[in-house]
């Protein structure tokens, strides 16, 4: 999903074509590989959003949980 809201995801075309940005040629094998890493960062991004939002008192992850974990691992 982008800033305005509309739908979007790591599909291996999707990668490519943020790919093909930097290399006219991209594997398809490339492109899987960089969508498996990136929903694992994503789900990584989430775990450590939970913690932050339970140290809040909530349930609810919210924009800025994940600002904090952006911000956490910018200083790391």
């Amino acid at each position: 999903m982008d800033q305005n809201g509309n739908d979007q995801q790591f599909t291996v075309h999707n990668v490519k074509e943020i790919g093909h940005e930097f290399s006219e040629r991209i594997t398809t094998d490339a492109a899987i590989r960089v969508a498996m890493e990136e929903e694992q960062r994503v789900k990584k991004v989430f775990r450590m959003a939970k913690v932050v939002a339970k140290h809040a008192g909530r349930k609810t992850i919210k924009e800025e949980d994940v600002q904090i974990v952006y911000q956490m691992e910018e200083e790391l």
